[in-house]
């Protein structure tokens, strides 16, 4: 009878409820598993990035190093006192130089090692990181599967009862047919529902993906980066043509319309470049008008690999923003900077601790 198949019915839903409340907690306790693991994320992050400024310090030392072999290969004579270079010093130094250098090459190579197995470390961590994003998704995924379980017994043994209550009033087949076209129809609205819902996620995926709105978007404010980008490099007096397209894939030509890579440029002109393109994502930002300040910060801008030419450029832009803009320049050349700017804050340290200097 139709009773006996509900009856049933209710009872592979429990099944599969304890079953599917079973695998919820195998993955609850995965998650937790995977969450242990990811405790010492924040620290491989922080050493990661130490051995990066190492790195960083001693390939600046290894450049100072390569200098001065560069220096007595080149010259036979001092520039200063114009007197000859001994042969045999020369020699001597270059052979220190060079065994100086290859020292700095290898502990660059140690530290770059260091670097790549720290690197994968984070890769795992975040392969776990996804790895618990997924397992939480089916938890929820299980979990609201469990509560529908749980609505369609309830639902079932309501129908149960009426069918009973119906029987003892009229005990016809007719009854049980119209209530099993009733549960269709509710199916049938069930089902027309869901599909529709369907169709809707199916819009809000396709909309959401690399290719849809937000290519969209980009679209939009690639021709003002380029814009912008350019005007600021002309304005550093490095004329090349910067641009970029909708992926952020760079594009950079000579006047001569001979093709670059960013790699292929001096740090002098990358760090050009950059300037470039920090002056125009604040420009953007504040075009978009969801990001608007009044105060800029350089932090060590002119101790870098800025020449000469560069930094007055720099200093020029500077110089032409609105007024309203308060800009701080972080520099350890002050005495070279001290007539270029309104005024200078000096800090100090003593015994450990920062402090401004009183004049």
């Amino acid at each position: 009878s139709v009773i006996s198949q509900k009856e049933k019915d209710i009872e592979n839903y429990r099944k599969t409820i304890n079953k599917e409340t079973d695998t919820v907690a195998a993955l609850q306790t995965e998650i937790g598993t995977l969450g242990e693991k990811l405790t010492n994320e924040d620290s491989v992050k922080k050493k990661t990035k130490e051995y990066n400024k190492v790195q960083n310090k001693i390939g600046a030392k290894k450049s100072e190093v390569d200098k001065q072999r560069e220096f007595f290969t080149k010259n036979d004579d001092c520039p200063v006192c114009e007197q000859p270079i001994n042969e045999t010093f020369k020699k001597t130094r270059n052979s220190q130089l060079l065994d100086q250098s290859k020292k700095y090459d290898d502990a660059i190579d140690d530290i770059q090692s260091e670097i790549d197995s720290l690197e994968q470390t984070l890769r795992e961590f975040q392969e776990i990181g996804q790895s618990i994003v997924e397992k939480n998704k089916k938890v929820a995924a299980l979990q609201s599967y469990i509560s529908s379980l749980d609505e369609n017994i309830k639902k079932t043994t309501h129908e149960i009862q009426k069918l009973r209550d119906k029987k003892k009033l009229d005990n016809t087949e007719k009854d049980e047919l119209k209530l099993l076209q009733q549960n269709l129809e509710e199916c049938l609205q069930d089902y027309a529902k869901l599909t529709e819902q369907k169709q809707l996620y199916d819009y809000a995926h396709e909309l959401l993906r690399d290719t849809g709105i937000k290519t969209k978007i980009i679209k939009q404010y690639v021709p003002i980066i380029n814009k912008y980008v350019n005007k600021y490099l002309n304005e550093l007096d490095f004329l090349i043509n910067f641009s970029i397209d909708e992926n952020f894939n760079e594009t950079i030509r000579s006047q001569y319309r001979d093709e670059f890579t960013y790699s292929s440029f001096s740090e002098g002109e990358k760090m050009r470049i950059d300037l470039a393109l920090l002056f125009t994502w604040r420009q953007v930002a504040k075009l978009k008008n969801s990001v608007n300040t009044n105060l800029l910060i350089m932090d060590e801008v002119f101790d870098s690999s800025l020449d000469a030419d560069g930094t007055d450029a720099f200093l020029k832009i500077i110089n032409t923003m609105d007024e309203n803009t308060n800009v701080f320049v972080i520099s350890h050349k002050g005495e070279i900077l001290y007539d270029k700017f309104l005024s200078t804050i000096k800090f100090v340290k003593e015994k450990n601790f920062s402090k401004i200097e009183t004049v």
